[in-house]
Parts: structure tokens; sequence; C-alpha cells
């Protein structure tokens, strides 16, 4: 049952009892009847089981949202965690590189995590765009242009390759706060 609907029979439901019961109430002669009284319990549990109804179908709907969402957003952090640890090593890497800082080793990407990465987030958006909310699709797309202009402005020379690391990582940490707060919020955490 739709909520608007629940919420309009509710008020009609109150307004119907408070009339029956105000004329009953008002009037010199109070002569309530045992009726009166179980009709007025009926039409309270009415409203209150209506009011229950609609929490336990917002709660199922929300526990089989989490559990076709759950396996890909859960990967999809994983990778996105294990991304934001390798550019926050290429970020080091590189500004002892601009420094002058010797290193005691240096730090060799691993290829793999971005190419696991970028699926992931292109099956999330493509595959299951359709059942995550918005908010995630927006963060997902947000990160795709931002990772799209840093590319852009390393190849015309516009952005060092620190600076390319350092807003990388900032877009990273930006998608990884917004998947976090999606997932709680699948997840009724």
């Amino acid at each position: 049952m739709n909520i608007y609907v629940g919420i309009t029979l509710g008020v009609i439901i109150g307004i119907v009892v408070t009339l029956v019961g105000h004329e009953s109430l008002a009037s010199r002669d109070v002569n309530i009847k045992i009726q009166t009284i179980s009709n007025g319990v009926i039409a309270v549990a009415a409203c209150i089981a209506l009011i229950i109804n609609y929490f336990s179908i917002k709660s199922q709907r929300d526990s089989r949202r989490w559990e076709v969402n759950k396996g890909i957003l859960l990967e999809l952090s994983t990778t996105l965690s294990d991304l934001i640890a390798q550019t926050s090593k290429l970020v080091d890497n590189e500004f002892c590189n601009v420094q002058g800082i010797p290193q005691d080793h240096k730090f060799t990407p691993d290829n793999s995590i971005y190419k696991k990465f970028n699926r992931h987030l292109a099956h999330t958006r493509d595959v299951y765009g359709a059942v995550l909310g918005s908010q995630i699709v927006s963060a997902i797309e947000d990160y795709r242009r931002e990772a799209e202009v840093i590319t852009k402005g390393v190849e015309v020379d516009a952005i060092s390759l620190f600076e390319a690391y350092d807003a990388e990582l900032a877009a990273q940490n930006a998608l990884q706060k917004a998947l976090s707060q999606h997932i709680k919020k699948c997840a009724n955490i």
C-alpha cells in the first residue's frame, strides 16, 4: 500500500472518529455505549496496524535492495580501497622525486588494480545503475569526469605528475566517502 493512501485513510478514519466521538461526548446526556467504545478501539487499532504494515514493507524493501546490491558495492569498495592505498604510495613517491629526497626503494604501481577497479566501476554504473540510488551513480560520474580532466591535464603538461596523483587521490577519497555513505544507507547501519 502506498504511504499516501495509508495516510489518507488514517486521516479520514480520524476525522470520522472525531466527529462521531465529539457528538457523543458533547451532548448533555452522555451515554457512551460499549459499541461506541469498541468502534473507537477498532479504529485506533486499524490505524496502528496500518502504520506497522507500512514500516514492515519498507524494511523488507530495504533488505531486498541491500541483498541485491551488497556484492557489487562491497567489491567496488574493496578495489577502491586498494586503489587509494596504491595512489597514496604514488603521491608519496612523486613527492620525494620532486623534493629530491632519496628513496630506499621505488614503488612500482600494480596496473591490475586499475583494471580491476575500472571494470567494477563500469559494471556498477552500467549494470546496477538502475537499482542503485542516483546519489552513488552521480558520485561515480563525478569521479569519471574528474579522472578524465586529470588525464588530459597530464597529457598536455598542464599539471605535474605529483599534482595529478594528488588530485586523483582526492577524487578517489571523495568517491570512497560517497560509496561508504551509500553502503551504510543500504545496509541500514
